[in-house]
């Protein structure tokens, strides 16, 4: 029952003001001497017009002041109370709108904005109970007070259902034991950093070097290559001189033999 009104804020305040409305009826009804809000209504006038005049007009209501006649100390001192409670009722509300512009990721700021109007209509509510105090406008004073009511409830409602949301907020204490945690990660990251920087122009060093030392190397292999090339080179000319000179030996026998062959045939 109580999530369902909750959740349904703005249906329940409709309720209410029914049923704030239905007293001022009920007040209207009878006045003093049978006198009643149709006495004061001009029949030329408009509907707008007539509904200004009761709610404006004092009618047959005395100014508070009347009842404050044998101790004016007192009134003044309500006078001057609901005056400053008044302006301090108005500076707040202007406070809250600056902080609103100048902070626009503020968590809940329609909720803010809510009591801004409520802390207006508070205000509005003693400014009036000082008018009255002269001008007996009770009419508009009920009004004024019917709208602090929806006001304050539409408030208190929509605080409800902010609440959870509000009660998970981090305190300042926990912000700053986050901070503070965040503050020795970025080190300990820093640190981190600093030391793979370190390793990492290490291995670049080392790599250099190391390439040097391939090309090197491969300067030195490609020297003893050109070397072994040029040996394996004069060794197969050698070779190739030697079949030679074995091929013409072997030519130079072979002809001895005939040779040889043919002067014992001769015999």
């Amino acid at each position: 029952m109580w999530a369902w009104v909750v959740r349904n804020w703005y249906r329940t305040s409709w309720v209410l003001v029914a049923i704030i409305f239905y007293l001022p009826q009920v007040a209207f009804s009878d006045g003093p001497e049978g006198l009643t809000p149709a006495d004061f209504e001009n029949p030329a006038d408009s509907f707008i017009v007539n509904l200004l005049k009761i709610v404006f007009t004092p009618r047959y209501f005395e100014p508070h002041w009347v009842h404050f006649v044998f101790d004016p100390g007192l009134m003044w001192s309500m006078v001057i109370s609901n005056v400053v409670v008044f302006v301090a009722y108005t500076l707040i509300p202007i406070a809250l709108i600056y902080f609103l512009f100048r902070r626009k990721d503020v968590f809940a700021s329609k909720v803010i904005y809510l009591f801004g109007a409520f802390i207006v209509m508070c205000g509005l509510h003693h400014l009036v109970h000082v008018v009255t105090f002269w001008y007996p406008i009770y009419h508009f004073q009920n009004i004024v007070d019917v709208i602090t009511a929806i006001v304050s409830m539409a408030t208190f409602f929509a605080l409800i259902n902010v609440l959870p949301d509000a009660i998970k907020l981090r305190t300042p204490k926990d912000l700053e034991k986050l901070n503070n945690e965040l503050e020795e990660k970025t080190v300990r990251l820093q640190e981190s950093l600093r030391k793979n920087e370190e390793t990492r122009d290490l291995l670049e060093k080392k790599v250099e070097e190391r390439t040097e030392e391939l090309k090197m190397l491969n300067v030195s292999l490609e020297e003893k290559i050109r070397e072994r090339t040029k040996e394996l080179e004069k060794n197969l000319e050698e070779t190739k001189r030697i079949n030679a000179i074995m091929f013409d030996r072997e030519l130079k026998m072979i002809e001895l033999k005939k040779e040889i062959a043919a002067l014992k045939g001769e015999k």
